[in-house]
Parts: structure tokens; C-alpha cells; sequence
């Protein structure tokens, strides 16, 4: 990126968070943040993302893991167990659930984001399978090419979403603190080759902060009608209410089974029948964020 670039992109991202913003709905459509990360690990934790949820209007919200997940960041599994440990009540759909609360119905969904290899990218991309089949994580590998992630994912039907894919993580860590950079003219032609055609769709995050924002731009300039997802880290209350600062409003018919919900939402995603809001990350809560995950330990991303 030009010196030129680097300092307009900021800029505009700076212009952009200013002043704060979040989705507005309207005509029926529900707010869908299908990438998240609110690092539910307890009770407490449980309780204020369901709280979130309510006050910034999500209904739909994937409960996100780095790779598998840690022992602060259950998967859709492990927060199923917390609940009935818990006593919580809850509607098991399967591979989604729904739960009342404060008056409104919020429904929870699984997904898995590993960093993934692709050939002569140096780098990895983040890769993000929604709502697979039970026990695709315990399948998960450590550096796994794309082409072997794929073929997991579909064989456990999951939903395949190139997440940030332009945002590319750095292992020298180039960039200082923000340990990612942004795609050059060959990693572009290699993505649109070897990824655009073989995922259900691509995201773009509230997270892509600083310079990184135009690596959201090429994406809507590449691909045409992406995602919009806050990819909120959240070990605390403050960067948990990052959840839903960008979402997908989307129209969804009744459904009885997860798997119902699953059909309908791969379906929207790759006829792009969705309105995607773009809200960006103010620099507070981002570096926030930054520290308490160093502070504990958090993988990110």
C-alpha cells in the first residue's frame, strides 16, 4: 500500500467511526451478525451476550471459535452444555437453538474460523464454517490447506464463508501490533481463482480498522454483494458490545430444525438476498480489546 493510500484509508476510517452508529431495521427483517467472537466461557458471560443481543436488535449471532476454542471461548457445543448445566431454558433445534429473553426470541448458531494455508500466499486466510455437523471440529487440523478445509466442511454441510479474506495474517508481523496486512495484486488473483468460486460467500468486518478498512473496499470491488459482520472480539463487557455493530438484515421464513435455518441461510447468503449494514470498530474498543486478549491470553483471530 502507498504511503498516500495508507494515510486516506485511515483517514476515512477515522470519518467513518464518527460518530458512532449501529443498524437500523425496518420492513420485518431481522439483524444477523454471522461472525462473531463473544468468548462465552460462564454463566456471566452467557447472560451479557444475550443481554447484548437485545440491546443492539441481533437476532441471529454466531457463536464463533478460533479453530476449535479454548477454555475461554466455548464453541455452539460447549454453550449448549453450559445452559443446561445452568439450568437456562432453551429450544434445541440441533445445530442452532433459540432462547427468550427479555421478551425477545434470539437464536444462536455455531462457527468454526481456523487460519487456513493457500499455495503461494504467504500468509494465512481465515476461513469461517457455519453451522457444520456435529464433531467437524474434532476434525480440525493445524495448518490445513484450503482445499482439505473445503472438503471437510462440505462434508459436514457446513456454510463456507471467506472471512476478511483480503485481511491476510502476517507471521513476521509487519505491521507492529496488528498482526495482519493487506492483500497485494497477486494474492488477490490468487484468492479470486483459488477461493471466490468454492465458498458459499465472503465477509466484510467492523474489525478491518486503521488502513485496513480498504481491504473491505476491494472486496465489495472484487466480489460484488458481501457479508457485513462485526467480527467482535469479546473478552469483556465493553468489547462485547461490539456485537452487532455490523450485520445482514435478512427475511427468514418459519423454520422447525436447525437444519431447516441452515438451508434457508445458504441460500440467502449465495443469492446475496440480504441487506448488508457496515458499521466500523471505534479505535477505543478495538485496542481495548487488543490488550485484554494479550492480558489473558485470547488467541485472536
Amino acid at each position: 500500500m502507498r504511503f498516500s493510500d495508507f494515510i486516506k484509508a485511515n483517514l476515512s476510517y477515522l470519518k467513518a467511526t464518527l460518530p458512532s452508529r449501529r443498524p437500523v431495521l425496518h420492513d420485518g427483517g431481522m439483524l444477523c451478525d454471522l461472525h462473531a467472537h463473544p468468548y462465552i466461557h460462564s454463566r456471566k458471560t452467557l447472560i451479557d451476550t444475550f443481554d447484548v443481543m437485545v440491546r443492539n436488535n441481533v437476532s441471529l449471532l454466531t457463536l464463533g471459535t478460533h479453530g476449535r476454542g479454548n477454555a475461554r471461548e466455548y464453541d455452539f457445543w460447549e454453550v449448549k452444555e453450559l445452559m443446561q448445566k445452568e439450568g437456562i431454558k432453551f429450544e434445541d433445534k440441533g445445530i442452532a437453538f433459540t432462547v427468550k429473553h427479555h421478551g425477545k426470541t434470539l437464536t444462536l448458531i455455531g462457527g468454526y474460523e481456523p487460519p487456513i494455508h493457500f499455495k503461494g500466499i504467504v500468509g494465512k486466510i481465515d476461513i469461517l464454517t457455519l453451522m457444520p455437523d456435529p464433531d467437524f471440529q474434532l476434525h480440525l487440523k493445524k495448518d490445513m490447506m484450503f482445499k482439505d478445509y473445503l472438503k471437510l466442511s462440505r462434508r459436514h454441510n457446513g456454510i463456507v464463508i471467506g472471512a476478511h479474506c483480503y485481511t491476510i495474517g502476517d507471521p513476521e508481523g509487519r505491521n507492529g501490533i496488528i498482526k495482519f496486512r493487506l492483500a497485494n495484486s497477486e494474492d488477490k488473483k490468487i484468492l479470486k481463482k483459488s477461493l471466490f468460486p468454492f465458498v458459499d460467500g465472503l465477509d466484510t468486518v467492523s474489525s478491518n480498522v486503521l488502513w485496513m478498512l480498504r481491504s473491505n473496499e476491494l472486496i465489495k470491488e472484487d466480489y460484488g454483494k458481501p457479508l457485513a459482520n462485526s467480527d467482535a472480539h469479546s473478552p469483556s463487557h465493553h468489547t462485547r458490545l461490539e456485537i452487532g455493530r455490523s450485520g445482514n438484515i435478512m427475511k427468514l421464513k418459519p423454520w422447525k430444525t436447525g437444519k431447516d435455518l441452515r438451508g434457508q441461510l445458504r441460500h440467502i447468503i449465495k443469492t446475496k438476498q440480504f441487506e448488508p449494514i457496515l458499521n466500523y470498530t471505534p479505535p477505543l474498543q478495538f485496542f481495548r480489546a487488543i490488550a485484554i486478549e494479550k492480558e489473558f491470553g485470547y488467541h485472536t483471530r
